[in-house]
């Protein structure tokens, strides 16, 4: 299950793999909408920065998008992956987005025409998993199986610089609110804090999950992190040292965790039970004080075990 909020709103977008995406209130916890993709598997889900729209990734290769307002088709699939989409955002300054693959290659489109943007962004060794914008929306990060981070020119499509610190598939990606850092998540258990231009080097690492990392969300104040262990754990971005630990039980893989717009709330899918819970961040004893389950039959139908690419491919 992916996630997204919907930025102007209290709204959600769920992607399921049986082909649906939800668009759930979470202030009076009901579904506004249902948009039905014909039975084909969602990977991932995105909304644009002014709320306007919803994209996703199919497995038939191909990037839709629809009114987050009227709910309905706008223009033609992007086509032109050759292998399954993993990931797909919208820039922070609107007009483009990029979508990532397991063909080894991002793609930059048109957001207002569906059109491509230049060539297929290559350099990666091995299926891309995630991505994600710098909030001045000059960057993209990109993250694979071949263990690398890898920065981009979101202008011009080109590499920048390539992140090797990694011992294993990089799973997720989170920018700083700032910009001034990057996160990087992996299954080698690890976090690991990067400063931005200039230098770009490894700030610190992060260990503490006993198995590997599965989605990642950063504020001003906390970097968050969801594991294949079956917890989210809370880290101070300054020190990189523990906070808090909130144990899922039995909840299996956290699918997924981010950050309301206004930045005062955690959300976080688990995939064994398909749930969603929401937890405060401020006030109280601590960050995570209180959740409701808020959608408990948002049953994932297909697909019950991990559904990455086997890691460290190679040519």
């Amino acid at each position: 299950m992916s996630i997204t909020w919907i930025p102007g709103g209290a709204c959600l977008a769920l992607a399921l793999l049986d082909g649906t995406i939800r668009v759930w209130n979470s202030a009076e916890r009901v579904t506004v909408a249902e948009i039905v993709l014909d039975k084909r598997a969602i990977r991932a889900v995105a909304a644009s920065a002014d709320g306007s729209r919803i994209a996703c990734a199919a497995d038939d290769f191909a990037i839709y998008q629809w009114s987050a307002l009227s709910y309905i088709p706008l223009g033609k699939p992007m086509r032109g992956h050759s292998d399954r989409v993993w990931c797909v955002a919208y820039s922070p300054i609107g007009g483009r987005i990029v979508s990532a693959s397991s063909d080894r290659t991002l793609r930059l489109w048109h957001s207002s025409t569906g059109s491509p943007i230049g060539q297929p962004m290559r350099g990666h060794q091995g299926s891309v998993l995630c991505l994600a914008f710098s909030p001045n929306g000059r960057r993209i990060a990109s993250g694979s199986t071949d263990a690398t981070v890898r920065l981009w020119s979101a202008r011009a499509g080109v590499l920048l610089a390539t992140l090797s610190m990694h011992e294993d598939t990089v799973t997720s990606l989170c920018f700083s609110p700032s910009g001034t850092y990057l996160v990087s998540g992996s299954l080698d258990k690890t976090l690991r804090v990067y400063k931005m231009a200039p230098s770009r080097e490894l700030r610190y690492t992060i260990r503490g999950h006993s198995l590997g990392i599965s989605s990642l969300a950063v504020t001003p104040d906390y970097i968050i992190s969801g594991s294949y262990d079956q917890t989210v754990r809370c880290w101070d971005p300054e020190t990189g040292s523990p906070l808090s630990t909130l144990f899922a039980e039995n909840a299996g893989v956290i699918l997924s965790a981010t950050v309301s717009p206004n930045g005062e709330s955690l959300l976080f899918s688990s995939f064994n039970d398909c749930n969603i819970s929401i937890w405060p961040l401020y006030g109280g004893a601590g960050p995570f004080q209180q959740s409701f389950c808020t959608c408990a039959h948002y049953q994932c139908h297909e697909e019950r075990t991990r559904d990455f690419p086997p890691a460290q491919e190679t040519m």
